[in-house]
């Protein structure tokens, strides 16, 4: 059996710090030596949990110290309610520790602040991933707010280093969780315990949105290295049918994503009435109608500067997002019997997640001022679902977004420019391997149309995601974030936390199972040191196409129904080419 150290240092954050914990408790149960390490305030200049609480980058002592309290007290009741073998990070920093801390704060500077590296390790780049994401920024330059935000997570990155250092020198464990490989306290972590040959695994809340805290995704390293091993798989068991149940959760997924509420659903609902984007914008009669759906580039930015992600591959023909933009408006204005909409990623303006405009907004305010009478910018603020422009478009051109995939899944063509920069199969859409071959693609799906193949292939690709990377913890955590709005509950919760302010969180504690249903799973991804739980597990047909079809066709008409608010057996008037009228057609067959 293994030792493994679990560095936990955001108990403030419960919806992390429970799973996290259970986690923990199913190894030990398999047998392994488990030690627990929590902050114990190093990280009180500024930290992730004083993020996820709201408070602002300048938030002042009594703000911060509120976080402090309610992240202890959290602490101390998954440690007295597992029996947790606890460790603090402040324990293990020296005054030397701390001093060179402070000397190492006091050189750093605008102009130095990516050199900073101790015994290999580039901490002044990895501190650099919450700041560029917060920010949303697609530059290094820092306003003096964004600065002194980056020095406090340096200090914090600093502080980490040095207390994690003596406790992976000291305990040698086999292996390291945290969870979020991404978060700089973290990630210095991980840094460590690679050049001590230590397998860190992190751990994150799935990606299914009916189920992400019911789920747990773990794998080596960082997630973005993870999803890109999950997508090269893809080649080999792309033509493994999903079973019922496996489709089942992914249309789970989709009724979620549909309602426009969830903060990790960017896009607005989609419109309860019939909306016809086509009047909307203006389109004439015979055009086809060109989505352009950009990304968010303070997301690739961060990645790709921080070293979790493989720089971005410059396709000589359109080297930014920008460029590629400007060649589809180029090509519009030459092809008038083509309509496009370029669909600004709502990330990049304030939304349900934080009130910040990027840098990368703000450049295409000022270059797309100008359109050809067949190209329209659609902003956020035109209050447009994703799935209102679906409903009649004929092509959806991507660049990296989540949209490619949505859109496979609904049948229609979606063309790429780049087979590399996507964290999904390219093989679900068109590629262009070169500029003039780009816009052969896109006519060439213009010609194909809508397809129920490509339904099956978006089906079978997000059953993979959310299965095979995702482990289910259900039995154990089930939180329920849509309270009862009765006037007398709201008076209850309120008497209560008054009087026993930590409930909900012993209740979760009281109410877990003895063991992890699926236990076993996480062990064996440990013991084998795998990537992620599908090498532990091979995909092998055990259903046929046949029966796959069937029950797909089922789970179209649950989505039909949440698509809009009907069953596909009610008639339907309008376009027989619209979105609705081929999703109904397939829920019968045809």
């Amino acid at each position: 059996m293994s030792k493994i150290v679990f560095l936990s240092a955001h108990a403030g954050i419960w919806r992390h710090a429970f799973p996290e914990a259970l986690v923990a408790e199913a190894l030990r149960q398999a047998g392994h030596e488990v030690k627990y390490v929590t902050c114990d305030r190093v990280f009180s200049d500024y930290c992730v949990v004083m993020a996820a609480y709201g408070l602002p980058t300048n938030a002042n002592a009594e703000q911060r110290e509120g976080a402090c309290r309610s992240c202890r007290a959290n602490r101390e009741v998954l440690v007295e309610e597992f029996k947790l073998d606890a460790l603090e990070l402040g324990d293990e920093l020296t005054a030397a520790d701390r001093a060179e801390v402070d000397r190492l704060m006091a050189g750093l500077t605008r102009e130095s602040f990516l050199e900073l590296k101790i015994d290999g390790i580039d901490i002044g780049r990895l501190a650099l991933y919450e700041p560029l994401l917060h920010f949303k920024k697609s530059s290094l330059s820092f306003t003096d707010d964004e600065w002194r935000h980056y020095r406090d997570i340096v200090k914090t990155t600093l502080l980490s280093f040095f207390a994690n250092r003596r406790i992976l020198d000291r305990e040698k464990p086999e292996c390291l969780v945290v969870y979020n490989s991404l978060y700089a306290v973290n990630s210095v972590c991980v840094a460590l315990a690679n050049q001590r040959g230590i397998t860190p695994y992190f751990l994150h809340g799935g990606i299914n949105l009916r189920h992400m805290y019911e789920t747990l995704m773990m794998g080596k390293g960082v997630t973005l290295r993870v999803m890109r091993k999950l997508r090269d798989h893809w080649r080999e068991d792309h033509v493994v049918p999903s079973d019922a149940r496996e489709l089942a959760i992914v249309t789970d997924h989709f009724e979620e994503l549909l309602k426009g509420r969830n903060v990790f659903a960017y896009s607005s609902p989609k419109s309860g009435e019939r909306l016809s984007v086509r009047k909307y914008f203006g389109l004439k009669p015979g055009q086809k109608l060109l989505v352009a759906t950009l990304s968010s580039y303070d997301e690739r930015f961060a990645a790709e500067t921080v070293g979790y992600q493989p720089p971005k591959v410059e396709q000589p023909y359109f080297p930014t997002q920008i460029e590629w933009v400007q060649a589809l408006v180029e090509e519009c204005a030459k092809n008038p019997d083509w309509f496009l909409v370029i669909r600004v990623h709502p990330r990049e303006f304030p939304n349900k997640r934080d009130k910040v405009k990027s840098e990368h907004a703000q450049k295409l305010e000022q270059i797309f001022l100008r359109l050809p009478e067949n190209a329209r910018l659609n902003w956020p603020q035109d209050n447009l679902s994703i799935y209102d422009l679906a409903e009649e478009a004929d092509v959806f051109l991507n660049s990296w977004s989540s949209v490619g995939k949505e859109m496979t899944l609904l049948g229609l063509p979606v063309v790429l420019y780049s087979s590399e920069i996507t964290h999904y199969p390219p093989e679900l859409n068109y590629v262009g391997k070169t500029r003039d071959d780009y816009f052969a693609q896109i006519r060439r799906a213009l010609a194909d149309g809508w397809s129920f193949e490509r339904v099956r292939m978006g089906y079978r690709w997000y059953s993979r995601e959310f299965t095979r990377l995702a482990f289910d913890i259900s039995d154990s955590y089930r939180p329920n974030f849509t309270p009862s709005r009765a006037l007398w509950a709201r008076v209850f919760r309120k008497v209560r936390s008054k009087l026993s302010p930590l409930h909900v969180q012993r209740s979760d504690c009281r109410h877990r199972a003895p063991r992890l249903r699926e236990q076993e799973r996480v062990a064996r991804l440990i013991a084998a040191r795998a990537d992620m739980l599908m090498d532990c597990e091979p995909i092998t047909a055990k259903v046929s196409v046949d029966d796959e079809t069937r029950w797909l066709r089922a789970e179209l008409k649950r989505l039909y129904a949440a698509m809009y608010q009907a069953s596909p057996t009610e008639p339907v008037v309008g376009e027989d080419a619209s979105l609705r009228w081929r999703l109904r057609a397939a829920c019968s067959g045809g």
